[in-house]
């Protein structure tokens, strides 16, 4: 990370992570809107905050757990924040604007089996309080690097027998290596192993009938590369862009910093995947609270193009508002004119495509 980098990240760290800090100091939970802040922050910011998962402190803990479920199941917002007290410590309970209620906890590697069961309880608790089971239930393994044991593996099926959560997660994290997502699913309760959670799938809009299938990723970057079972076909790398910028009037617009980042990691994964062809293509993803124009977003990626040509790039997609009907994709073709390049933006419309001719030249 550069000088001029780690000035920016710093200070937003500061900024977004202060109130938090002295909310927790003062022996309190944060209010969630300060939360969410820092869950929606620029990826080597919110990186900062990642240790606070196995913090030695519970509170720090709790607060962990927070920030990385909210920023999970972001882009969907968060109505309604509630701790509740379990024998094993803390659980978060979350009601989202889709109407989903979402269960979660954190545990140790060695504490993962018995915080997996309690949240079994908690479960039925709801059930029997609110008259409805939580949609979904997430366990945070976090710390250690040993693969689950053949017990912890079939929790999350353990977990969904009879009536109960629609979804079962029990997700292996840590610094140094990739997630690893346990997930089970009703009706069938049967377990599958995959490196992207799907929330985060749901997120990045890649189904499993995509023809992608994850070749490699930096989840503290936010930047996955897909490789197609298509043959001959390109590489497609997506950077979840979530840094934001606040405006006067409330509102969010484009971190250029963060953008212009989540650009060049996307480079960088493509180079280590040794792949010199062509027809690849490089998606952005913003956080859905940013509004901006054209030149919002065109300009923080301009020095990017020569060395993305270069690397066999043919399309930028920027994808604005994520999952919502009004959201737009920037759609960036890549062209050679002699030895220079540029790029003819066009607005996709989610609803329908819809291009606007705009052209913008870059060399």
């Amino acid at each position: 990370m550069g000088e001029s980098e780690s000035a920016w990240v710093e200070s937003d760290f500061s900024h977004l992570a202060g109130p938090v800090e002295a909310q927790v100091g003062a022996g309190r939970f944060p209010r969630l809107s300060t939360l969410v802040e820092l869950a929606h922050a620029p990826h080597p910011v919110f990186a900062r905050a990642l240790p606070w998962r196995e913090d030695s402190h519970p509170a720090r803990r709790t607060v962990g757990l927070a920030l990385h479920t909210l920023r999970l199941y972001s882009p969907l917002a968060v109505t309604r924040l509630d701790w509740l007290l379990s024998p094993d410590g803390w659980l978060d309970c979350y009601d989202l604007e889709d109407g989903r209620l979402v269960l979660a906890a954190s545990a140790r590697l060695e504490e993962a089996e018995s915080r997996g069961l309690e949240l079994a309880r908690a479960s039925a608790r709801i059930q029997q309080s609110q008259g409805r089971w939580p949609d979904a239930v997430e366990l945070l393994v976090v710390g250690g690097h040993a693969a689950p044991g053949r017990r912890l593996a079939s929790l999350p099926a353990r977990s969904l027998t009879g009536d109960g959560p629609a979804r079962f997660t029990l997700s292996l994290v840590g610094a140094g290596r990739a997630d690893r997502h346990l997930v089970a699913r009703q009706p069938s309760a049967a377990v599958e192993d995959t490196a992207l959670h799907p929330e985060t799938a749901a997120r990045l809009e890649l189904p499993p009938a995509s023809g992608l299938e994850l070749e490699s990723q930096d989840p503290d970057e936010g930047v996955y590369c897909f490789c197609p079972r298509a043959p001959k076909a390109g590489r497609v790398v997506v950077a979840d862009a979530r840094g934001r910028a606040p405006r006067e009037d409330g509102s969010h617009g484009i971190h250029p910093d963060a953008l212009r980042r989540s650009g060049d990691r996307a480079l960088a994964m493509l180079e280590l995947a040794n792949e010199r062809g062509d027809a690849h293509r490089i998606r952005i993803v913003l956080d859905v609270a940013i509004r901006a124009d054209l030149h919002d977003l065109v300009d923080p990626l301009e020095s990017l193009v020569p060395a993305a040509r270069q690397r066999g790039v043919e399309r930028i997609d920027i994808v604005t508002q994520p999952g919502r009907p009004s959201g737009r994709t920037l759609v960036g073709s890549l062209r050679d004119h002699g030895e220079s390049q540029y790029v003819h933006w066009r607005w996709v419309e989610h609803q329908g495509p819809q291009s606007h001719g705009t052209r913008v030249r870059r060399s």
